[in-house]
């Protein structure tokens, strides 16, 4: 059961004359979600694949264009909301570290590792973030979680490889 708050407690993204009629968000501010999927391709392939980010729209259902800023940080325009990433950390070809700045009050970051498994490739993405704003976090919760877009990302990326993958 949860806790409600003391009455007049202001919850993030609810006005505080509201906060005693809304009861507290099932999900918590910080999360983490982590998916995975095997390819046929090397793990240089995935990688270069991964880390073209002005092509990310052409192969990602979610994406209709990049904004490339520099060649370490680019904005995904998507219906949701317009992301910025940053990359601060590229170890090729078996790592990269982005950080987020999505619409709201939601960032975090998206670590992808890549490792060799069989003849070709595992891509692990794992998401850590914060999302302030109570509805942002109900429709998550009740909606799958964070995982459902990171198995978007990696079923798409199979469907550019021509692969069907299960992310898992």
């Amino acid at each position: 059961m949860t806790t409600q708050p003391p009455v007049g407690t202001p919850r993030a993204g609810i006005p505080p004359v509201l906060a005693p009629a809304v009861p507290a968000s099932p999900a918590p501010d910080a999360h983490a979600a982590s998916r995975s999927a095997a390819y046929s391709r090397s793990p240089d392939q995935v990688f270069d694949v991964v880390t073209t980010y002005a092509d990310l729209a052409r192969w990602r259902s979610d994406v209709e264009s990049v904004s490339m800023l520099a060649s370490d940080r680019f904005i995904e325009v998507r219906d949701s909301g317009d992301v910025e990433f940053r990359v601060t950390e590229t170890k090729r070809p078996i790592e990269v570290v982005a950080e987020t700045n999505g619409p709201g009050d939601r960032g975090g970051s998206w670590t992808f590792e890549i490792s060799v498994e069989g003849s070709g490739s595992r891509l692990t993405i794992t998401e850590r973030g914060t999302c302030h704003d109570f509805i942002d976090r109900v429709k998550a919760h009740y909606s799958g979680g964070h995982a459902p877009p990171l198995d978007r990302y990696l079923i798409d990326l199979g469907r550019h490889f021509g692969e069907d993958v299960s992310p898992r």
